[in-house]
């Protein structure tokens, strides 16, 4: 085999190869890596649900917090409960 029908057949294996190689890695991305993507964006979707969720919860309690303290004041400046207090 001469050395410049080697040349010209090592670099269409080459480039045969390199195109084997990006046409494998492309399906592979598509077939494993976008649809982990896709599943894993779902999941941060449902997080981000939940912790909104747990927020307004947290703001739910905090107000009747607030607004319990607020009412236990007003009973506790009652003369009558005050004295109460004070025994």
């Amino acid at each position: 085999m001469d050395d410049k029908f080697r040349k010209q057949l090592v670099g269409i294996l080459d480039e045969y190869f390199d195109k084997k190689f990006i046409l494998m890695f492309n399906q592979g991305f598509e077939d494993i890596i976008l649809p982990e993507i896709e599943r894993l964006d779902k999941k941060m979707d449902r997080v981000e649900m939940r912790v909104t969720q747990i927020d307004n919860k947290l703001d739910l309690m905090s107000d009747k917090l607030l607004d319990h303290e607020t009412r236990l004041k007003r009973v506790e400046t009652k003369p009558a409960i005050t004295h109460q207090i004070r025994k």
